[in-house]
């Protein structure tokens, strides 16, 4: 997957007060062939970015749910027929999500931070 230089700057550059919610979620569909075995693994990431949000004051929780709607709205309607991973970040209503359909599975992770986390999506773009 070519991913622009310009976004991987973008993303680098990005802060978010409180946070940027930096998924990662493997969607391929040869582990995963239904869209409802994805489910448990989505309510488990949102559960722990709920968790943590908790910990970060309480404007971070409203500004999550609307963070987790986006990354939702995205995955109900991800084509996963070359997509094996995604790379989402989202930044409350300060700057639109940024969502990166991988040809390579990713680990499942969610991250709540004032930058996104690019560790992962740097990995997945080399292999």
């Amino acid at each position: 997957m070519q991913v622009r230089e310009s976004v991987l700057r973008d993303l680098a550059a990005r802060r978010c007060d409180p946070f940027v919610v930096s998924v990662y979620l493997d969607v391929d569909g040869r582990r995963f062939p239904r869209p409802s075995d994805l489910a448990p693994r989505i309510d488990h990431l949102f559960r722990v970015a709920r968790a943590r949000a908790a910990a970060l004051g309480e404007d971070a929780p409203a500004v999550l749910e609307g963070d987790l709607a986006e990354v939702s709205g995205f995955l109900a309607d991800l084509e996963r027929h070359s997509t094996r991973g995604v790379a989402l970040y989202a930044c409350g209503s300060t700057a639109p999500l940024v969502a990166l359909p991988l040809p390579v599975s990713v680990a499942d992770e969610v991250r709540l931070a004032p930058v996104a986390h690019l560790a992962p999506l740097l990995v997945a773009l080399q292999s």
